[in-house]
């Protein structure tokens, strides 16, 4: 999944470099000489052909990406776990307790927010989301610390 997204992505990036002709140049702006040239037909003509071009390629673009899951793919791309199947698994290890394997499910339902918070927070609220979905805060201090500033944070901003 990851993959397919980086490689929709690196598409994007390479078609945003593709120029375009502008409709007029001006040489030696601001003196006496000041002379603006109108754009050609072959000037025309590329955006035109450039035009054309790019919605197809985007339109293509659009049907690969159906059926990823964008949230899936961020936490994907930010290597937070694994897909699997329906579900994401956030990689938990030593967060919650000292020297444990852990991971939590997050749901296509659960994403938006799991991803809502990583974005406000970072990874400290992955830390906060883990934690209210168990009802348990981590016992390793540092990760205990995290989750009480997002909450009070979180709290502060449904008031």
């Amino acid at each position: 999944m990851s993959e397919l997204l980086l490689a929709i992505q690196a598409v994007y990036d390479a078609l945003d470099q593709i120029g375009v002709q502008p409709a007029a140049i001006t040489k030696n702006y601001g003196t006496p000489e000041e002379e603006t040239i109108p754009r050609t037909a072959y000037g025309d003509g590329w955006n035109a052909c450039a035009e054309e071009l790019l919605d197809k390629i985007y339109g293509q673009l659009e049907v690969l990406s159906k059926g990823v899951d964008k949230n899936f793919a961020l936490f994907a791309l930010l290597d937070l776990g694994w897909a699997e199947g329906d579900k994401y698994i956030l990689n938990m290890n030593d967060t919650f307790h000292y020297a444990c394997a852990d991971a939590e499910e997050v749901s296509k339902e659960e994403a938006p927010e799991v991803a809502r918070l990583f974005k406000a927070h970072g990874y400290k609220g992955l830390d906060y989301w883990v934690a209210e979905k168990r009802g348990y805060d981590p016992e390793i201090p540092r990760y205990k610390a995290r989750v009480e500033e997002v909450r009070t944070q979180e709290r502060k901003t449904k008031c």
